[in-house]
């Protein structure tokens, strides 16, 4: 959705869900209740974000993450081709 958005030039903000439940605990949550204190807290400037890395920087990191992956699971065949005949 966040990409969606930010193709049509449209301002994303993540907000930390943990920090913004530490800051703005709800004894009811509905729907109404949230995006009441989220503008709040938007308004005083006090939603802390969370990171959000464009749609190119994620299937970059994606893609390092599984050659690492691979990698991994590479070297433990080299080490090991066998791992059922183990003692």
């Amino acid at each position: 959705m966040a990409d969606l958005l930010a193709d049509n030039r449209i301002e994303v903000m993540l907000a930390h869900p943990q920090k913004v439940k530490i800051i703005a605990p709800a004894q009811i949550k509905t729907n109404k209740n949230g995006s009441e204190i989220l503008t709040k807290l938007s308004k005083a400037d006090l939603i802390p974000e969370a990171c959000y890395s464009p749609k190119e920087e994620r299937e970059a990191k994606e893609v390092r993450c599984r050659a690492s992956l691979v990698g991994l699971k590479d070297s433990d065949q080299e080490s090991n081709p066998f791992p059922f005949l183990q003692d």
